[in-house]
């Protein structure tokens, strides 16, 4: 909204170089702002965005850890693959002596 009036004044025929400069100069300086304000919101924007990649990121962790402490777990008090193979194999072994 800002910058329409004062194209609308850029616009306007005024034979005073000095309000001609000025109306150049103040319409550069709104420009500066203009792009100084969109590469702010534009930095807010991408840091909300990292925050909330890094909330995501740090659930994802935790879930990982309780995802590790379960597998863990399951695998104390069921043995691990190796073990259970293993075993399986004995007791083949064993069911075959027993034959």
């Amino acid at each position: 909204m800002i910058g329409e009036p004062t194209r609308i004044l850029g616009e306007l025929a005024i034979s005073d170089a000095r309000i001609q400069s000025l109306i150049r100069e103040k319409d550069e300086e709104i420009l500066r702002l203009r792009d100084r304000v969109f590469t702010i919101e534009k930095s807010r924007l991408s840091s909300g965005t990292s925050e909330s990649a890094n909330k995501i990121i740090e659930v994802l962790r935790s879930e990982n850890l309780k995802l590790k402490n379960s597998l863990s777990e399951l695998q104390s008090l069921h043995g691990s693959a190796d073990l259970i193979s293993s075993l399986k194999l004995e007791i083949t072994d064993l069911q075959k002596r027993n034959l």
